[in-house]
């Protein structure tokens, strides 16, 4: 355990150190020296790609808001009790609020710089392919390409309509260089495609470029440098096949989207040498007082974010300690109520991810998914900074929405279910497939923020009450995010 909180500790140093550079980008178009220096060497280039992750991994990113924060809240998790709860316009979708103004705002202006910063780096690979020697080359490109189409998918996924029911509607631009001028809205199909081009790009390069193809994710320190090492943090060729899988779903192709899911379960667990296993009992719950509990099920993650300041998150949203109109918790304690209703075996590790406590005599409900933890050494777990996007456990579901084949289904949602320390369950037909699989959305992914997205690629018009049980009426235009007037303001 000692040394793999050492290594840790190594890409922690390294990370921090090109912090710094999560601004490289913005210079005024015509400043190129800058740049043109950046990308003199290989080590400008990794720096260039590092300040990207580091800047995704940001609390008003993927750090929180888009993950266990305002994603969540809209996915109508938590029950914001009283009137006055700080989250209220996001669970209300109270777009007119400055609050929310502001927010998407944010979103919405650093992803596009940051899309910039990818293509400032895909500007420049095919002029410097002398610098970006061996696999270097094709993981550079592969992953700035793999960033680009994440990060138009996830606007898309924001501020598109439902593909399903207006899929020409013009909604988002795609920026595919590093040009400032503005672009023209593209329809959710246009852009589908162009970003499932980046990613069909991106694979090809990965496959012969990245070492989890063979090697698995590397989550240890290199001799000499980690270049190829902790690819959970990166977008790798796994991560990229599963993201294929998303996109292909979202646009209404179960065909490809069922391909490449497979895909990911076949070579990701290939028995004998699987690179992304799932947890066990004894990671979960360790019976070892030298091991630390595994509440994300850190082995089964594609990709994630690294972000130091997750304990930040977890105490701003999640912390006992915090006040009725702070705190995002369920309604009722840990015997009744929401935290025994949405799961139907009590036996579900991710049951396990809700605590009691009692603060003043009144007993507190809180999400223990994020709690910073620490064995009886006082040593921090490997995982303790992760905070996953993408993890295997998803293919599974993807596969069993996909096929057509009942008892496919079936066996893919099944093994799942065994392996969060639950039975098995048998489904008559499609309806009872669908039942399910909205239920392991539910369940698998809070604090991930992808059950507002499943809701409204689904076109769901009743969404979970999370203060009284049973449903709440869903206006379909509340799935849409309204474009920021920093946008809107360029195009009058």
């Amino acid at each position: 355990m000692k040394k793999i909180v050492k290594n840790y500790i190594i890409i922690v140093t390294a990370i921090v150190s090109l912090a710094a550079c999560n601004k490289w980008v913005d210079v005024p178009p015509k400043d190129r020296l800058t740049q043109n220096v950046l990308f003199s060497s290989k080590e400008g280039y990794l720096k260039a790609l590092n300040g990207i992750y580091s800047d995704l991994a940001t609390s008003s990113l993927y750090g929180k808001e888009l993950t266990m924060g305002t994603l969540d809240v809209m996915a109508q998790y938590y029950n914001m009790g009283d009137d006055q709860h700080n989250m209220l316009p996001f669970s209300s979708y109270d777009y007119s609020s400055d609050n929310f103004k502001s927010r998407l705002n944010t979103i919405w202006t650093n992803f596009y710089r940051l899309i910039a910063n990818a293509n400032a780096i895909l500007d420049r690979t095919e002029d410097h392919k002398g610098v970006l020697v061996g696999e270097y080359y094709g993981m550079v490109r592969g992953e700035a390409l793999a960033i680009r189409a994440m990060l138009h998918f996830d606007l898309l996924r924001m501020y598109g309509p439902i593909y399903s029911v207006n899929k020409d509607l013009p909604c988002i631009p795609y920026v595919a260089s590093s040009d400032r001028s503005v672009q023209p809205l593209l329809s959710s199909e246009a852009i589908i495609e162009l970003i499932v081009k980046d990613l069909k790009e991106a694979e090809g390069l990965l496959r012969d470029a990245d070492a989890v193809v063979k090697e698995g994710p590397r989550n240890f320190s290199g001799f000499e440098h980690n270049d190829f090492h902790y690819r959970q943090y990166r977008l790798n060729y796994f991560a990229v096949k599963a993201l294929l899988a998303r996109v292909h779903l979202w646009g209404g192709n179960k065909v490809k989207a069922y391909e490449s899911a497979k895909a990911v379960i076949d070579e990701g667990q290939k028995p004998g040498n699987e690179f992304f296993p799932f947890v066990t009992l004894e990671e979960y719950r360790p019976s070892a007082a030298n091991f630390v509990s595994d509440r994300i099920f850190s082995k089964e993650v594609l990709f994630a974010c690294y972000s130091q300041g997750r304990v930040n998150s977890f105490n701003s949203s999640f912390s006992p300690s915090l006040s009725v109109n702070g705190i995002l918790t369920f309604a009722g304690g840990i015997t009744e109520g929401r935290s025994v209703d949405m799961y139907d075996n009590q036996n579900d590790y991710r049951r396990g991810w809700w605590s009691s406590t009692t603060v003043s005599q009144a007993e507190i409900l809180y999400f223990n998914k994020f709690e910073d933890l620490f064995d009886e050494q006082g040593n921090s777990n490997a995982f303790r900074y992760m905070i996953p996007l993408i993890r295997i456990s998803e293919m599974y579901l993807v596969a069993a929405e996909c096929t057509q084949n009942v008892s496919e289904a079936s066996a893919y949602i099944n093994k799942l279910r065994l392996h969060r320390g639950i039975h098995e369950l048998e489904y008559q037909n499609e309806d009872d497939i669908k039942r399910s699989i909205e239920s392991e959305y539910m369940k698998e992914f809070m604090g991930e923020g992808q059950l507002f997205y499943f809701f409204k690629r689904n076109a769901f018009t009743e969404l979970p009450d999370p203060k009284r049980g049973g449903t709440l009426p869903m206006d379909l235009n509340n799935y849409i995010f309204p474009l920021p007037e920093s946008e809107t303001s360029q195009r009058n």
